[in-house]
């Protein structure tokens, strides 16, 4: 007599294996991880991507519609600026306005994406570009890769020298622009009118 399965109770089969046995055996198919954990775990190559090449990035970023990356360097240059904000604050003491504070470390980055994200909606819908609103989430967050690194590198000079928050805000912004408008013209194929130039200059 074969028995009975001491996991289940039912009657063993010749072989003396039971069913159930050999389905615990099976091995479990590995969870494809998120798009976010993905998203996360690329982003060092994403900024090195970027870095070599801003135009190419971006445009396949909006082409595969990948808002995850868009945001996540959105959040980095907001982190980067808070820091590099604290630093200078911690550095002065109590000579930095805490206004001045509140506004350059929550606002401007905030600001600066909205900004870009409003620019592209606005001048892709004057110009009749096609595009939509997750690949406008990409290029837009990724145009803060560069203020983002120069915030980050700006925490430790602002260590040695904290009178240069005012040269690292201006380059950050001038870039900030430069890769907007270039990002429009390249990427998106926004073409120059009085317009579109216009528009680019009240933004």
């Amino acid at each position: 007599m074969a028995g009975f399965c001491t996991r289940c109770g039912r009657p063993l089969p010749e072989s003396g294996i039971c069913p159930c046995t050999q389905q615990a055996q099976q091995p479990q198919a590995p969870k494809e991880p998120s798009a976010f954990g993905l998203a996360i775990k690329g982003l060092p190559q994403l900024w090195l991507s970027y870095c070599k090449d801003p135009i190419g990035t971006t445009r396949k970023a909006v082409e595969k519609h990948d808002f995850l990356s868009g945001i996540l360097m959105a959040a980095v240059t907001y982190i980067a600026v808070f820091f590099a904000t604290l630093v200078y604050a911690l550095r002065l003491d109590s000579h930095f306005p805490a206004v001045a504070w509140l506004g350059a470390s929550l606002l401007m980055p905030v600001a600066g994406f909205g900004l870009t994200l409003l620019a592209t909606l606005v001048l892709t819908k004057v110009t009749k570009v096609p595009s939509d609103f997750k690949g406008m989430l990409a290029s837009s967050g990724l145009g803060m890769t560069f203020p983002a690194t120069l915030a980050a590198g700006s925490i430790v000079l602002l260590l040695v020298y904290p009178g240069l928050i005012s040269l690292l805000g201006v380059a950050s912004f001038a870039v900030w622009a430069v890769v907007t408008v270039g990002t429009l013209l390249q990427v998106y194929g926004v073409k120059l009118n009085l317009v579109t130039i216009l528009l680019c200059v009240a933004f």
